[in-house]
Order: C-alpha cells, then sequence, then structure tokens
C-alpha cells in the first residue's frame, strides 16, 4: 500500500467519520445481549448504501424534485462519504 493511498484514506475517514457522528449516528450499538459495542461497520455499510436506497426510492416513485434535491445536498455536504470521497479525489488531483 503505497503512502499517498494510506494518507488519503485517513483524510477520508476523519472527515467522514466526523460528519457521520456530528449528525447524531453514533458508532456505539447495542448487540443482542444488550451490551454497549464499539463497531464502524453502520458507519460503512448504511453510511453508503442509505443514500442510494434513498435515491432508487425516489426515482421509482416519481418524486424528481426531492430526488434532485438529495442529490445536490449528497454532493455538496461531507455527511454524503460520496461527497468525501470526491474532495478527497479533487485534494489528491492538485496536488
Amino acid at each position: 500500500m503505497s503512502i499517498k493511498l494510506l494518507i488519503n484514506f485517513l483524510i477520508f475517514f476523519t472527515i467522514y467519520s466526523h460528519e457521520f457522528t456530528s449528525l447524531g449516528n453514533t458508532t456505539y450499538r447495542v448487540n443482542s445481549i444488550g451490551k454497549v459495542v464499539y463497531s464502524l461497520v453502520p458507519m460503512f455499510t448504511e453510511g453508503f448504501i442509505g443514500p442510494l436506497r434513498s435515491l432508487y426510492l425516489m426515482a421509482i416513485h416519481g418524486q424528481i424534485f426531492s430526488f434532485l434535491k438529495l442529490v445536490f445536498e449528497f454532493a455538496t455536504n461531507f455527511w454524503s462519504p460520496y461527497s468525501v470521497i470526491i474532495f478527497v479525489y479533487l485534494l489528491n488531483k492538485n496536488y
């Protein structure tokens, strides 16, 4: 693994995890036996799949204005992992 890739991942992870938790999401979850455990799984599963599912549901139900508004929000806010990926790519491209 190259050092540049590692630095890009650390920048992505820092920005995205901060925004993920600042929205009120948590990385502390209650497991099946009632114990609170630390897990990054929701951040990387629902954080990536949830926006795509929302866009898909809006598209198939004909909510075009809501769809376009959400696409704009995904592109401009760092709570979306996709906007952070684009930001890190553009940051890396300039250097």
